[in-house]
Formats: C-alpha cells, structure tokens, sequence
C-alpha cells in the first residue's frame, strides 16, 4: 500500500496483531513526500520493539490507500506513532485492526486475503522477506529449560555409571 499519498512509493503494510498501537518508523516518516505534521502526546516508551525503552516521537494521522482485489483503491486512516530505531516501516496495530474489522483468511487453494468489514471488499496478502534483524532474536527461556530437563536424566544416569565403573576400578 501507500501511506501519506497515492503518489507516494509502494511499501509493505504490515499487519501486526501484537502491537496495540500503529508504528511507523521515523526514517520513513522522513522518506515521505509530503509527511504529516507530528503531534505531541502522552510519552509513552517501547520496551519490546527495540533494544532499550524508546520514547516515541510523536504521532499523526495519515491516509492509507491499499488496492482491492477488484481494482479499486480504497483510502482508510491510520493514527500512527512515530518511532525511532524501527527496522520495517509500518507495523499496522490492534487499533487499525478493530477500526477497520479486518480479517484475514488463510486458503490453500486461494492464497491469504485480508478482509476490510465487510466480505466485498477484500485485499490480497503477501508473505515478505524477513528483515535483517531477524538474527537478533533469541530461544526463549521455557524452550532452553525443557530441553535441560528432557536431556538432565540421561547426564545423570552416565554421571552414576562413571562414578559406579571408578568405585569398581579402585
């Protein structure tokens, strides 16, 4: 879709139901043609999107004009909150989501569409690449203990039967 102006640059919208406000990142608020003033609000701090609790810089509404499966252009508005350091530039939040009553459905035979409201209106997803922080992430904490646990029986059964062959060996 484009954000800001149809004649701005086609960029990927990205629909993220783990974040309950839209973010965009400040380097492309600032690739914008013709941004939007940013407002000033209640700070708020994000400690889950970046390294280190971000302040965000500000926020402002923007149109968002995505194409139909049918052809038509359809212009919807975002409340997006600008944001340092992102490495993608749109996470579309839980609030577009619950604006707009989207709903994505998943097909083999038909691909995955993302439906606005209503069942007329419908827009074609695609999968995107992952971005170059995907590296960063790491196993979470649950998934390292249960493979301790499930692997601590048999160091110990080998911990016994090596104590048990030096008793015998002395």
């Amino acid at each position: 879709g484009r954000l800001g102006g149809p004649d701005e640059e086609v960029t990927d919208l990205r629909l993220d139901s783990g974040a309950d406000i839209t973010l965009l990142s400040a380097d492309y608020y600032r690739s914008l043609k013709c941004p939007p003033p940013l407002k000033k609000g209640a700070k708020l701090k994000l400690w889950q999107l970046t390294d280190k609790g971000t302040e965000i810089e500000g926020y402002m509404h923007l149109p968002v004009y995505v194409e139909t499966e049918a052809g038509d252009i359809v212009v919807l508005e975002a409340e997006a909150y600008v944001v340092p350091g992102m490495t993608v530039p749109v996470l579309l939040g839980e609030d577009f989501h619950l604006n707009y009553e989207l709903t994505v459905r998943r097909s083999v035979n038909f691909g995955t569409r993302v439906y606005l409201g209503s069942e007329d209106d419908c827009v074609v997803a695609t999968g995107l690449r992952r971005t170059q922080d995907a590296n960063r992430l790491r196993k979470s904490a649950i998934v390292d203990a249960h493979f301790v646990k499930a692997k601590s029986h048999r160091r110990n059964k080998a911990r016994r039967l090596a104590q048990r062959s030096r008793k015998e060996r002395c």
